[in-house]
């Protein structure tokens, strides 16, 4: 064999050793997004949890959305502001979500859960209308066309009595 062969020989080890490792770094780079996608998403279920522990767990902040609902108008501004730092953390974590959705770096099933649930909100509270209102103009053309068109979707706040009711159907008159 001359030095030529071994030449050529090396450079072909050579080459499967890169497509080898390519195709690992390929591999660990899905996992790796999975486990981060993962990983986010549980994140964002913590503090939904947490946001919505609060509210059950203080009777307080439970009346004072239930007051809010009957006549958002007569709470105080104090009550007001209270609610709307409530419900921006909500819209915040949905237009993260709905970001990371549009940036592929969310899986649509699990957008689709988020969207659902606010939807929800949307439908039941009125505290969270009047918030997104209020600070709809502080998020991007795009977030603001999706919370605008379920909005419309919805059409006007129809039930206060709770947030597990089902919304109003796609096909309804």
């Amino acid at each position: 064999m001359n030095w030529e062969t071994i030449g050529v020989f090396a450079e072909v080890v050579a080459a499967v050793a890169i497509v080898v490792t390519l195709v690992y770094l390929v591999i660990e780079l899905r996992r790796n997004t999975a486990a981060t996608q993962s990983a986010t998403h549980q994140q964002q279920v913590d503090t939904t949890v947490a946001l919505n522990t609060n509210v059950s767990n203080d009777p307080q902040l439970a009346t004072l959305i239930a007051r809010a609902n009957d006549d958002y108008t007569s709470l105080e501004p104090s009550e007001q502001i209270q609610l709307q730092y409530l419900y921006t953390s909500y819209l915040n974590m949905w237009h993260y979500q709905y970001s990371n959705k549009q940036k592929k770096f969310l899986d649509l099933d699990v957008f689709t859960v988020w969207d659902k649930g606010m939807s929800i909100l949307l439908n039941t509270q009125i505290g969270i209308r009047e918030t997104w209102a209020a600070i709809a103009h502080i998020y991007d053309n795009d977030f603001r066309n999706h919370v605008e068109t379920e909005i419309s979707r919805l059409g006007p706040v129809e039930s206060h009595t709770g947030m597990l009711e089902e919304g109003p159907k796609e096909n309804a008159p």
